[in-house]
């Protein structure tokens, strides 16, 4: 892969990660985006947490094996060592969409802080990151 496709490939994966990140953060905070953590279809609160769970247990997996030394050494095989970060950040950032696009509402309140400090201590924190 030449170094002007490697360059390019690079800021496509970066900048695609930036703009995910900036919608996750909308998706958690139920502002700003069309769909929210709170919004979409709604399942059984069992299916609901199934769907969620292979969805989050998805990126997990992908974020610590491709992180591993060993599979690097795989990887790297096929994929150039010069832009495997980039492509680790590519699958990151397409597993996180999978994740927002196909998020399931549970139904019912999984938690509600109602004491105002309590509240703000939490948005605090959330914008805090």
């Amino acid at each position: 892969m030449g170094r002007v496709i490697s360059f390019f490939y690079g800021i496509i994966a970066h900048a695609g990660f930036l703009l995910v990140f900036l919608y996750l953060f909308g998706f958690l905070g139920n502002f700003a985006v069309p769909k929210s953590i709170d919004s979409g279809q709604t399942e059984p609160f069992g299916k609901a947490l199934l769907i969620n769970v292979i969805l989050l247990g998805l990126f997990g997996i992908q974020h610590s094996v491709m992180a591993r030394q060993g599979f690097k050494r795989w990887w790297t095989k096929i994929v150039p060592r010069h832009i495997e970060r980039t492509t680790y950040v590519l699958l990151s950032d397409l597993l996180v969409v999978l994740l927002l696009w196909q998020w399931r509402r549970m139904t019912g309140v999984i938690w509600d802080v109602e004491h105002p400090v309590g509240a703000l201590v939490l948005w605090g924190l959330f914008g805090a990151g």
